[in-house]
């Protein structure tokens, strides 16, 4: 009998044993107990884990691997499973997810020659590591990066910017949603909140952008009189925005609670939400009611930040705030990303010649308040429909794949209405909430734009990389004559973009917006719904790819070079070229090794890295060549002798990286995103510019002179390296090394 199975009946009859000697009322507790003592990560020995024990059969994936040749490279389905199959009795939750075993094999693409490919022969369970999250944080007005910037995530780590305004983290894969705020310890900027939603199996990486947005320039007033001050870019413009608020005389006071008289800085930060950018708005328009979430259609979001003279923060009483009639205030819920009805203070006013609303709220500095209403338009429910773009196959269901849509709506009066929707593997049988309201004038009806994207992770050269593109909606003309007659109704237009559909959001009993959710979702396919069009996952590589050389430098930090005069093997360097042709993504892999200086008198380390030409395109088509680099770093094992409780001596290996290089790295892949997938952990990247010549840094050409070029000229890519040898050597008396 295996030595697992006798350890783990022998911790169910001890289980079972002491439970049962537990008084009756306490014995929930005690299985609870012994549940999560079992479940948890910290019972990891190496005889309960066994990820080869979970098979699952593959799923037949073609794909171009150059040209119009193609093979069936093959994937896996999404999913969590358990990598402690003798653990399942007590329930212990999955702490993986299903991932491919490969093998290479080749194809024979004609006069394109024999090509390699990683071909997943079946499924297995690998350990679920958490998925990663790369972020940039800028300026909302100049995109400049912001550094030290800290970092919340919900039910995650903490953390910070590094000077390039990029944060990196790691996440439980079990999220199907995060909010990230952003704090500026200077306090110059407002705290940024954002909700990020996570397909369901995606394994990332997941890249953010986040925006945060100044204080505006304060302007003064006099704290021992009344003020008014208008929601607007422009506070003293009383005319100005759709509110306005009006601070009583002597309602300031310091924070010791004394009262200020003298000069008030006054800043009010305004966000215009039917024009503002959606990357600037802070968390989304929705709010909790009872056990669903409400819409929100907005008036401005607005900060304040009150100060004295020296510039010390000052609190003020409940001010007056008058907004249009039907509106409401809100405050945002940083933890959760959502508006929360304010607190309204005794005073509430109804004018009925201005047609306005008056309340008493009390602010906060630093904090965002929303000017909403909940829409009282009618619901409705919208269906679409994905098909295969080459063979025109209705996507009834994915293993691989996660739909989402984008859906905005505005009314007759250009207000902005922002409709939310989670992503979904059955898109046949899911229909969308929107809003459609109840009008005979079709000039009154709301409209507005509805686009959809696709999340999967692809097998790309042999690597496992994250895919997100926008589906293309089907033209009008391609529709059955049923379903055309009900899209001219709403009149559905496909914007200049190519991805999103323009139309009036118009109900129907029998759609295209349907009144009645079952009815949506019992839809036929010969019924009215929206068509998009799935591209085919990106290709290896297309039959165009020129090639061009860049020149990398691998800057000595400490000692770099000197180590890599010891190696008998210099290490190898992977190069990933990402581009983009309309909507179809396309990658191209090259390897190269690390070279030392042939020039005399320059000791220096360097690459020359073939990547795909970026290629210049009249109609923006083409898209720049951005190209990923992995360095091939390799580890040295080190002996040291421990000491246990007993004053045993025991001898004992730890390995660390031979080496660190540092490079700057923007974009999708960046930052160590893909360890968790294939082993692959970017390094840095750069983007490829459309004019290349004969170097030093860029060449146009393969056959080239990079190897040839002096330290002192320019190179297109440089990191900085430093050798970790020296560390191991220092660690103590009678410790050994040796490379891996």
């Amino acid at each position: 009998m295996r030595c697992d199975v006798i350890i783990i009946t022998v911790l169910v009859v001890v289980m079972l044993v002491s439970t049962e000697a537990i008084p009756w009322k306490n014995r929930r507790k005690a299985k609870a107990f012994w549940r999560k003592f079992l479940c948890t990560k910290r019972f990891n020995w190496p005889w309960i884990r066994d990820e080869s024990a979970y098979k699952v059969d593959r799923i037949a994936q073609m794909r171009n691997l150059i040209g119009s040749c193609k093979a069936d490279v093959g994937t896996c389905p999404v999913g969590s499973c358990s990598t402690r199959p003798h653990l399942q009795i007590f329930n212990c939750p999955d702490d993986g997810y299903i991932c491919p075993e490969t093998e290479i094999r080749t194809a024979d693409c004609g006069t394109y020659g024999v090509r390699e490919y990683k071909h997943v022969t079946q499924c297995k369970c690998c350990t679920d590591n958490g998925i990663n999250i790369t972020g940039t944080v800028v300026d909302s007005t100049t995109e400049k990066p912001l550094s030290y910037m800290k970092i919340k995530i919900s039910n995650g780590p903490r953390t910070d910017t590094d000077l390039e305004g990029v944060f990196n983290t790691t996440i439980r894969s079990t999220l199907q949603s995060v909010v990230i705020r952003v704090i500026d310890r200077r306090k110059e900027y407002i705290e940024a909140v954002k909700i990020v939603d996570i397909p369901e199996g995606f394994r990332g990486p997941v890249n953010v952008k986040l925006v945060m947005i100044k204080k505006s320039t304060p302007v003064q007033i006099d704290a021992t009189v009344e003020e008014t001050l208008s929601l607007s870019d422009d506070p003293t413009n009383q005319s100005a925005g759709n509110a306005f608020i009006v601070i009583d005389p002597n309602s300031f006071t310091d924070r010791n609670g004394n009262q200020y008289n003298g000069i008030v800085s006054a800043s009010v930060t305004f966000i215009d939400s039917n024009k503002d950018s959606e990357t600037v708005i802070p968390g989304r328009f929705l709010t909790p009611v009872g056990e669903s979430l409400e819409n929100l259609i907005s008036d401005g979001i607005v900060s304040f930040d009150f100060k004295d003279i020296n510039g010390n923060n000052l609190n003020v009483k409940p001010i007056k705030f008058n907004v249009r009639e039907n509106m409401r205030l809100w405050d945002l819920d940083r933890n959760t990303g959502l508006w929360e009805p304010s607190k309204v203070f005794p005073n509430r006013r109804k004018r009925q010649v201005t047609l306005t609303e008056e309340f008493l709220i009390k602010v906060s500095n630093g904090r965002w308040y929303n000017i909403d209403k909940i829409p009282k338009a009618p619901r409705c429910y919208i269906k679409v429909r994905i098909f295969n773009e080459i063979s025109h196959e209705e996507i009834i269901e994915s293993v691989t794949s996660s739909f989402k849509p984008e859906i905005i709506a505005y009314t007759a009066q250009n207000r902005r209405l922002r409709l939310y929707a989670g992503f979904t593997r059955s898109p046949s049988k899911t229909c969308y909430e929107v809003r459609c309201p109840a009008v005979s004038n079709t000039d009154k009806a709301l409209a507005g734009f509805i686009n959809m994207t696709s999340s999967e992770t692809v097998s790309i050269g042999g690597f496992y990389l994250p895919s997100v593109y926008n589906l293309k909606p089907k033209p009008i003309d391609q529709y059955s004559d049923v379903i055309r007659t009900e899209l001219q109704r709403v009149q559905y237009t496909i914007a200049p973009n190519g991805m999103d559909i323009f139309l009036n959001f118009i109900s129907g009993e029998n759609g295209i917006f349907f009144t009645n959710r079952e009815k949506c979702e019992s839809a036929t396919a010969d019924q009215p719904a929206l068509h998009f069009l799935k591209p085919e996952p990106p290709s290896y590589e297309p039959d165009e790819t020129e090639i061009c050389t860049a020149r990398i430098a691998f800057k000595d930090s400490w000692n770099f070079y000197n180590y890599t005069l010891e190696l008998d093997r210099l290490p190898t360097v992977i190069g990933i070229s990402v581009w983009k042709k309309e909507t179809q993504s396309f990658y191209h892999n090259a390897t190269t090794t690390l070279e030392l200086s042939r020039v005399e008198g320059e000791d220096f380390v360097f690459a020359c890295m073939e990547y795909r030409c970026s290629q210049d395109s009249k109609d923006d088509s083409l898209s720049e060549t951005t190209v990923y680099v992995d360095i091939d770093i390799p580890n040295i094992t080190y002996s040291y002798n421990d000491s246990l409780w007993n004053g045993t001596i025991v001898s004992r290996n730890h390995s660390v990286p031979a080496f660190y290089c540092y490079g700057r790295c923007t974009g999708p892949l960046c930052h160590k995103q893909l360890e968790n997938l294939n082993g692959i952990s970017i390094d840095g990247s750069f983007t490829a510019p459309y004019i290349t010549n004969s170097g030093p840094d860029f060449f146009d050409s393969e056959p080239n002179t990079c190897k040839d070029k002096l330290g002192s000229e320019s190179f297109a890519y440089e990191f900085r390296c430093h050798s970790n040898e020296e560390n191991v050597h220092e660690r103590g008396e009678g410790e050994t090394w040796q490379p891996m």
